[in-house]
C-alpha cells in the first residue's frame, strides 16, 4: 500500500466528523508504521502543522489477527466511560469490515514511548527509572480503581506443587514461600481491568503525563499485578547499555527482580502495589511468584499470550535459582 484507504472511509460519519468533509483530506499527510504482524499495515494521519496524529488507521487481512482490532475496538469504546483512565487513551472513531480487509480508525495521542525515550539517553539513569515507575504505577491503579472488583484467591499447595517441580534449584525459593505462608495462603487478590501488554513501546509520556496505546488485547479483567510485573521486565530490558544495546529478554528480567540496583527498584515498586491493594507487603514475594506463574500459563497477557508463555516460563526458573533477590530481602 503506498496511501492510506482514507477515500473508502469517506463515507462514515464519525470519521468526516473528526477529520471535516472529505474534499479537504488532501492536505492530511500520512505516514506509514512499521507493523512486526503479517497482513497489517499502519498509517498516522497529521493535519498541517500538527505534531500528534489526528488519526491512526490500521488495516489487517489476516483473519487470524483480525479479532485484535476488534478487540481494541471494544477496549478504546469500554474505556470512554472510565473516568481514570478515558482521557489517556485513544478514542475509537470506526471499525468496518471492507472485503477481505478489517479497518479500524482511532484518535492519535500526543506523547513520546518510553521506549523511544530510553533509546535517546546515553546512558541508563535510576532518577529516570523510578520517575517512569511511579508515573506507570498511578496510572495502572486508577485503571484498577473500578467498583465491584472480583477476587481469585492464592492456593499455596498449588503454588508450591509447581515451584517444587522445578527441582533442587528451587529450594531456596520454596522454603522462603512455606516460611511466609500464613500471610499468603488464600489471600483475596483482586481480578481488575488491565492492559496485558504494557510494554514502553505502548506508554507514552506527554510531559510528565503517562498515555496508553495499543489495546489489541482488550481490557478483560487480570490479576491486580500482572501489568505491573510485564511493565517492570519490559522497561529493564528496554533500558540501553550505553545507550545503544537492548538488554534480551532474560537479562532484563534479571536486572528487573534478581539483582542490581533497578532490581530493588523493582521490587519497591511491586511493595508499593501491594500495599495501595491493601494486601500485606510480607505476601509480596508470594503475589510476584504466582503472578509469573499466570503469565507463564499465558493468562496475564491476552494480547501475545502464546508467545510468551515459554518466555514466562524460563523467567520463573532464573527467579526461582536466584539466591537473594531483593524480594526475599524485603522479608528480613
Amino acid at each position: 500500500m503506498t496511501a492510506p484507504p482514507l477515500s473508502c472511509l469517506a463515507a462514515d460519519d464519525a470519521v468526516v466528523e473528526h477529520l471535516g468533509p472529505a474534499a479537504g483530506w488532501a492536505r492530511l499527510r500520512a505516514l506509514q508504521i512499521r507493523s512486526p504482524w503479517r497482513g497489517r499495515a499502519v498509517w498516522a494521519v497529521f493535519r498541517p502543522g500538527d505534531r500528534a496524529p489526528a488519526v491512526v488507521v490500521k488495516i489487517d487481512v489476516d483473519p487470524g489477527s483480525q479479532v485484535r482490532l476488534r478487540n481494541e475496538h471494544a477496549a478504546l469504546t469500554a474505556l470512554q466511560h472510565h473516568a481514570g483512565v478515558q482521557h489517556s487513551v485513544p478514542r475509537p472513531v470506526a471499525l468496518q469490515t471492507r472485503g477481505a480487509s478489517v479497518v479500524l480508525v482511532q484518535t492519535g495521542v500526543a506523547g513520546t514511548s518510553l521506549a523511544h525515550l530510553g533509546r535517546r539517553r546515553l546512558r541508563p539513569s535510576l532518577r529516570h527509572a523510578a520517575r517512569e515507575h511511579a508515573a506507570v504505577l498511578d496510572w495502572i491503579g486508577r485503571l484498577q480503581s473500578t467498583d465491584g472488583a472480583e477476587h481469585r484467591r492464592l492456593d499455596a499447595d498449588s503454588i508450591l506443587c509447581r515451584i517444587d517441580a522445578l527441582g533442587a534449584k528451587a529450594q531456596r525459593l520454596a522454603d522462603r514461600l512455606r516460611a511466609s505462608r500464613t500471610a499468603w495462603d488464600g489471600l483475596p487478590v483482586p481480578v481488575v481491568p488491565g492492559h496485558g501488554d504494557l510494554a514502553p513501546g505502548n506508554v507514552l509520556w506527554d510531559r510528565g503525563a503517562v498515555k496508553v496505546v495499543d489495546w489489541e488485547g482488550g481490557v478483560a479483567r487480570r490479576s491486580a499485578l500482572s501489568d505491573v510485573v510485564y511493565f517492570l521486565q519490559h522497561h529493564a530490558r528496554r533500558r540501553e547499555a550505553a545507550g545503544r544495546q537492548r538488554r534480551t529478554a532474560r537479562a532484563g528480567f534479571r536486572a528487573a527482580f534478581v539483582e542490581g540496583p533497578l532490581s530493588a527498584l523493582s521490587a519497591a515498586t511491586l511493595r508499593r502495589h501491594v500495599t495501595r491493594l491493601a494486601l500485606p507487603a510480607e505476601a509480596t514475594e508470594a503475589l510476584f511468584v504466582a503472578t509469573v506463574l499466570e503469565l507463564a500459563d499465558g493468562e496475564g497477557a491476552a494480547a501475545h499470550a502464546s508467545l510468551l508463555r515459554t518466555a514466562w516460563t524460563e523467567h520463573l526458573r532464573t527467579y526461582a535459582g536466584a539466591k537473594r533477590p531483593p524480594l526475599a530481602q524485603m522479608l528480613d
